[in-house]
């Protein structure tokens, strides 16, 4: 009886670790901005103007919305997978502006470093980089913040699809460096939990 017992609980165990890792990542990650600008081509304090000092990103299948806190210039971005498209908000202008997503912006060469790990936020991070002729991206990202069963393989802009071909998984650390300089985003907050549709819906305003 007690071998049975005891056999019953390992396949218990084995199940609800093959059901976890199933289970993608749903919830919120607050990030921290920092900018070091090129001075021939912006300032610190413009780019703070424009993008604010913090980022939350609502995360759910293959659905996410970017909200720029404090920012003056761009208020949200929400991803649509159905139309491939960003859906834009700028604040003092009532227009939802799109962007087409299935068009690569540059042409990024992946490196994957298991080697090189952080921990961030209690979480062991694998760096990723992305190496492209305008932009270098570098990302850690969190293997157990898995988003295993999602396609975001039409998703060309900003070289997303390769990053979620290599990574699966959510970032908690980002570093852009280009002609403007240099941005990073590290994760300061991460909410799992269920968000509602409401999350995702555009806000009624005429489409440009």
């Amino acid at each position: 009886m007690r071998k049975i017992y005891l056999a019953c609980c390992i396949q218990f165990f084995l199940l609800t670790c093959i059901i976890a890792q199933d289970k993608d990542f749903e919830g919120i990650i607050t990030y921290k901005t920092d900018y070091s600008a090129n001075p021939d081509t912006a300032k610190v304090h413009q780019l703070n103007l424009l993008f604010g000092d913090s980022l939350r990103v609502y995360f759910r299948g293959n659905l996410y919305k970017q909200h720029y806190t404090n920012s003056r210039w761009i208020q949200e971005v929400t991803y649509l997978p159905s139309y491939n498209k960003y859906f834009m908000v700028f604040q003092k202008f009532d227009t939802l502006y799109q962007v087409d997503c299935s068009k690569a912006d540059d042409n990024y060469t992946v490196t994957v470093d298991p080697g090189d790990r952080k921990n961030i936020m209690g979480y062991d991070c694998i760096k990723l980089v992305m190496q492209g002729e305008k932009t270098k991206k570098t990302y850690y990202f969190a293997p157990e913040l898995s988003l295993i069963n999602v396609d975001y393989s039409r998703h060309k802009i900003g070289g997303y699809d390769l990053f979620m071909e290599n990574a699966r998984s959510v970032y908690l650390y980002l570093r852009v460096e280009n002609q403007a300089g240099i941005q990073e985003f590290k994760a300061v907050k991460i909410e799992k939990r269920a968000l509602p549709n409401s999350v995702f819906e555009l806000l009624p305003l005429p489409k440009k």
